[in-house]
């Protein structure tokens, strides 16, 4: 059977006092979940990474690495013991994030991450990064919530946000 991508639920800032956008009351219908973020400039201010954190646990259970690209060099940061998996290293204008969480409602195994940005620099250059993380708890994932340094600072008005289930 092949796999279908099916829209949960969406939502857009307004403002730029929003700190977060959580999606909750997840249906456990699906084999994994997407994440699509997109910006024209994801942050009220210039400074902050783009968080991931599930079921609003605040433990140190997290762990990625993140590798990106940026003026033609390599960077690379592995982080563990966090409450969130980092997804950017700092955005600019013009993000796009793809984060795909998988066998999400599975109560056998710890949750895998695999998200994938781009994003342009304030000097004009493209930054490309992947991450691959973990959340390591085997509970379902019935929340998630995508925010500015998990939460520290304010997203730009008219970020759009945006989970899908995929089947199959």
């Amino acid at each position: 059977m092949a796999s279908a991508l099916e829209l949960i639920a969406s939502t857009t800032t307004t403002s730029t006092s929003t700190v977060g956008v959580t999606f909750s009351s997840i249906p456990s219908t699906y084999k994994d979940l997407r994440v699509v973020v997109m910006a024209d400039n994801f942050y009220a201010q210039t400074v902050g990474n783009s968080t991931i954190r599930f079921n609003n646990e605040s433990g140190s259970v997290c762990g990625h690495t993140i590798r990106w690209t940026y003026q033609g060099n390599y960077y690379q940061d592995t982080s563990w013991s966090r409450s969130n998996i980092q997804i950017t290293t700092t955005v600019g204008d013009n993000l796009l994030s793809i984060i795909d969480i998988l066998d999400y409602k599975r109560t056998d195994k710890i949750k895998t991450v695999i998200a994938k940005s781009s994003d342009q620099a304030s000097d004009g250059n493209g930054r490309l990064s992947l991450t691959v993380g973990v959340w390591n708890r085997t509970n379902a994932i019935n929340q998630i919530n995508i925010a500015n340094q998990d939460g520290a600072y304010e997203l730009a008005a008219g970020t759009i946000v945006s989970l899908y289930g995929i089947s199959g």
